[in-house]
């Protein structure tokens, strides 16, 4: 058919009445060169399709060139957003492997902390002076003054420790009934009796002495790692830091060949000293180093007490008791029941959720969804590691370091 351009030109050309016509003939060419062009003629109007039809025929290779980018463009676009789904999902999964990584330092860094620190105890427990020192003891444990020896050997001990880098609170001696005859810094509490602590007879709890029945333990032939314990005097921070205890037997060994325990070296340590966050503070992650035995703490269970914190990027510190009643009890003298009490710890739920995870060597659990309100305010994913000793399977620490995506509650 004739195009509707040409036929609009014509009908105007031919119209009937005079008006309607072209006013000239130029003007009628005028219209038939834009026809010829290509181009928009003035008797009859076009739609946007029709006038994108005719630009590309009229510049088809910067036609071409502008569908080319258009078709670029577009595939930009799909692959951006696909880009934008992917990159999320590997968002996610680097954040979940920078936190399952963070746990693994941490843990290994706690037990190889430990671990050095029973190596230098167990060093000292067999050199010479201070097993002929303790068998000395043992035949004649009445005499005190037999103590100077192994009280000298101590204040070496303690230097050593210095020398080596390795932070403690205190080293001590208790010989086989559990009295404990030398300790730096020397305090009211040798000739005291303590076997009674987890920490000389191994078992899973401290025993009560005042209990009808009660008999003192044998000393414990391996190495232990107590339940954790608090001072009941602020430090320089104003906090109540945690310790625990770590101890390992002096045994002796006659003509025989037998071995029989003569009393145990151990050394206190503020748990904030073993430095487990050490190096992670810059990690926007927050994090815990929580107490997973069940012993007696305050008026409560140890399970669940948060014994150390990482919060953002601050330096690692003890765990401050939170406010108490002082209204009958000034600060400086509160009871170790109220200060155990005030001390942060996981609910009972979080705990029984990460006690289920299974339990293997180099394993790091991820858990989804991690909420506690203790610690944080949002579920958010979490990466929990079991703290153990290299090479020493048969030690169990009793603590699980737990980080999570930074947003503590305030």
């Amino acid at each position: 058919g004739v195009p509707k351009p040409l036929a609009a030109i014509c009908r105007k050309a031919m119209s009937v009445a005079p008006n309607d016509r072209y006013e000239t003939a130029m003007a009628m060419s005028d219209d038939l060169e834009r026809f010829l062009s290509d181009a928009s003629v003035s008797v009859c109007r076009t739609g946007l399709g029709t006038r994108m039809v005719r630009l590309i025929r009229r510049n088809r290779t910067a036609s071409a060139l502008l569908v080319g980018m258009l078709v670029v463009a577009s595939g930009l676009l799909s692959l951006a957003l696909a880009g934008q789904s992917v990159l999320a999902v590997k968002a996610k999964t680097s954040a979940r492997e920078r936190l399952r990584l963070a746990a693994t330092m941490a843990a290994n860094l706690g037990g190889f902390e430990i671990d050095r620190r029973f190596s230098l105890l167990e060093h000292e427990a067999q050199a010479s002076p201070l097993l002929n020192a303790m068998v000395a003891i043992h035949n004649m444990p009445e005499d005190r003054s037999l103590w100077d020896k192994p009280q000298v050997l101590m204040y070496e001990f303690q230097d050593l420790m210095t020398q080596s880098g390795v932070a403690v609170d205190s080293v001590f001696i208790n010989d086989e009934r559990g009295v404990q005859i030398a300790r730096v810094p020397k305090s009211d509490s040798i000739g005291e009796n303590f076997a009674y602590r987890n920490y000389f007879h191994g078992q899973p709890k401290d025993l009560d002495p005042l209990s009808p029945g009660f008999a003192a333990p044998l000393p414990a032939k391996g190495l232990v790692i107590s339940n954790a314990y608090v001072g009941t005097s602020q430090d320089k921070s104003g906090e109540y830091p945690i310790k625990t205890a770590l101890s390992v037997a002096i045994v002796e060994v006659d003509a025989r060949g037998t071995k029989s325990v003569v009393g145990r070296l151990g050394m206190s340590v503020r748990v904030n000293d073993l430095g487990i966050f050490k190096g992670l503070t810059n990690l926007s992650a927050d994090a815990c180093l929580v107490e997973m035995r069940d012993y007696a703490w305050g008026s409560d269970t140890a399970r669940g007490l948060i014994l150390e914190q990482k919060i953002s990027d601050h330096e690692t510190f003890s765990v401050p008791a939170r406010s108490a009643d002082t209204t009958t009890t000034s600060q400086e003298n509160r009871g170790e029941v109220e200060i155990k009490d005030a001390m942060p710890r996981l609910n009972a739920d979080t705990i029984e959720a990460l006690i289920e995870l299974p339990e293997a060597r180099n394993d790091v659990n991820f858990v989804s969804g991690f909420l506690d309100s203790q610690i944080n305010a949002t579920a958010q994913d979490a990466a929990c590691a079991t703290v153990r000793l290299p090479y020493r399977d048969d030690v169990s620490t009793g603590w699980a370091v737990l980080f999570y995506e930074t947003e503590h509650v305030k």
